[in-house]
């Protein structure tokens, strides 16, 4: 793994502009990992409201589709949101209140800029992707 590919990531994602999303529902959420490496990448569609909220927001999974992803990687896969890489495919909240699919320049765009290098520089061994990736 990169650590430093992957920290340069987490810090310029926050500040991204390269797409019509950025910052207008909320802030962009960077990817976020506790291990010093993790083998396991979770990739969620976009943030949701609580995670792109600037107040509270900020680290992906936090809201209840983070409750519910915690419970099932500890049952079903053994291990715990500290072992894995978070991250989304849209860095960004695609419509206000977190209803509605993307449109693939949005995704296009969000994976070719972020998702393509996070993956080349953590190389994880699984990558799970969860809602409507």
């Amino acid at each position: 793994m990169t650590g430093t590919a992957l920290t340069a990531i987490q810090v310029a994602v926050p500040t991204c502009g390269m797409c019509p999303l950025s910052g207008k529902h909320g802030v962009c959420v960077p990817p976020w990992w506790a291990s010093d490496a993790p083998e396991i990448m979770v990739v969620g569609e976009q943030p949701g409201r609580e995670e792109a909220d600037p107040e509270t927001g900020g680290i992906p999974f936090i809201g209840p589709s983070g409750r519910l992803l915690n419970a099932l990687l500890q049952s079903k896969v053994g291990v715990s949101r500290m072992d894995v890489y978070l991250t989304n495919t849209l860095k960004a909240l695609s419509r206000a209140g977190g209803s509605g699919e993307p449109n693939s320049i949005d995704v296009d765009t969000c994976a070719g800029l972020w998702l393509d290098k996070e993956i080349q520089a953590l190389q994880p061994k699984l990558i799970i992707a969860v809602g409507g990736v």
